[in-house]
This record gives C-alpha cells, structure tokens and sequence, in this order.
C-alpha cells in the first residue's frame, strides 16, 4: 500500500510539473508590450552585447572622457556593471533593459565627446580646426561597408575618397592611416590578407587621385577588431571596413586614442 501511495505522488507530481511553463520550452510569454524581442536572449546575443558595451565604454573613457566627462563615465560604469550582475544571475531581460539605456547614453557620451574634441582644450591639446574640419567624412569612409570576402572598392567609396584626396593635396603636412578589418568568415590568415588588400584598394585610389604616397600608411587587422558581433550578415557588415585617421606627419606619437564608429549596441538584437 506505500508503494502504490508514492507511486501514484510520483505520478502526481510528475503531472504538475509538466504544466509549469518556465519547465515547457514551447510555453514562451508574449513580447508584444515588452521593450525588447525575447529571442534576443534566446538567441545568446545578450553576452556579444555586453562585451562590445564594456569596449566602448573603455574607449570612452580613454579617448579623453575620464578627463572631459568624468561623471558620465563612472555611471555607464556602474550602469554596465549592473547589467553584467543581472545577466550572470539570470535576469536577462533586466539586463537588456539596462543595456538600452546604456546604449543611449553611450551614443550621447560619443557626440559630446566629439564636441568637446572639436570646440574645447579639456585634453591640454591645442586645437586643430583644419582636423576637426575632416572629421565627419573620416567618419563616413569608416562606415562604408566592403561585401562579403571582397577588397572591391564599394560604390559608395569614390566621391568620398574623392573628397579626402582633395583635402590631403591641400594639406600635404598630415598623413592618412588606413587600418582593413573583416568579419570573421573563412580563415584567419585568409582575413589577415583581405584587411590589408581593402586598406591598399583606398591608397592605390587616394595615389591615382594625385595624393603623395608619403602621406599613405597602411595596415590590416583581419578580424581581431569587431565593432559587433559576427553571428548575422546584417551585423558582419559593419566588420568590413577601412578605418581612416588623419594626423599630423611630424606628430610621432597620440596623446589620446581616436574615436571610431560603432554601430548601435541594439543592432546586435535587431539583425537576423
């Protein structure tokens, strides 16, 4: 008769547990009123994200924002470090509520940080307004994506090469460093090879446009330097860049590192 009685609780229980939805993988709440898509989590993005945040947030901080906005560093500190807790404990979507937030003010920090860059003397640096004037097409030729396994010049590149040779015959006194990245498609040394041939596709155009080979350097990083993940096309293609940076040709060494562009962190959970 005890037999039979933990029997019949085993099947009982057996029975309950069946119908709890966090036990059931099919049994998923809705998202409809949720700020962010739940197969975000589900899809192992919320650690990429976190990553990249933490990256950018260091960048921040040493591209001039522990000297320009000290404040506003220490809180996207505090707010990733929340983030990072809540995501090691299981709290993925209060993760990626605060990684949101974080986001956006990583995005403003970035904007300030540029203008405080261009209009102030926060970093001790004398201001250089023939620089800052290049900037924002430095920034446009970083964003222009190569396609998948190729060092073919995209046809968005020429007029604003066009535009930077322009300057730089102009300028003959500041140099160009071109740095090639890939996503992380095929092998590494196959990337290696391909970072550097999309860095030398933009030299040969900017020489062939009347710019002294002297003012050219280049180099290639393969796929050691992601501005996001690599686990969808959509979010590969901002891998295949070419970083532009312009300086000074007697300078010989940076006080500060340079901004770069990253795309939104919430692009990680927009791509398919």
């Amino acid at each position: 008769m005890n037999r039979l009685t933990y029997v019949l609780s085993l099947v009982l229980t057996a029975s309950a547990l069946s119908g709890c939805s966090f036990l059931n993988p099919s049994a998923k709440p809705s998202d409809a009123n949720y700020p962010m898509p739940l197969h975000f989590t589900e899809h192992a993005r919320l650690s990429d994200a976190l990553r990249i945040a933490t990256v950018r947030v260091n960048q921040l901080e040493h591209s001039g924002g522990e000297e320009c906005m000290p404040g506003r560093i220490y809180r996207m500190h505090k707010l990733l470090e929340m983030a990072n807790g809540e995501h090691q404990t299981g709290l993925h979507e209060d993760a990626a509520l605060n990684l949101r937030a974080l986001d956006q003010q990583i995005e403003d920090a970035e904007k300030g940080l540029v203008f405080l860059h261009a209009r102030t003397t926060c970093l001790g640096e004398s201001h250089d307004d023939v620089l800052a004037d290049i900037l924002p097409l430095l920034e446009r030729i970083s964003r222009t994506n190569f396609a998948s396994a190729s060092a073919a010049m995209p046809d968005a590149m020429p007029p604003l090469l066009d535009e930077l040779a322009k300057w730089l015959i102009l300028n003959p006194h500041y140099k160009v460093t071109l740095v090639g990245h890939t996503d992380s498609q095929g092998s590494i040394e196959e990337n290696e090879h391909l970072a550097l041939d999309r860095a030398a596709t933009i030299s040969r155009y900017l020489i062939a446009h009347n710019v002294d080979a002297h003012q050219l350097r280049c180099n290639g990083e393969g796929p050691w330097n992601p501005i996001s993940h690599n686990a969808s096309e959509q979010s590969r293609k901002y891998n295949r860049r070419v970083e532009v940076d312009v300086s000074r040709i007697e300078e010989d060494t940076i006080k500060v590192d340079k901004l770069k562009y990253w795309p939104r962190i919430t692009d990680i959970w927009g791509g398919k």
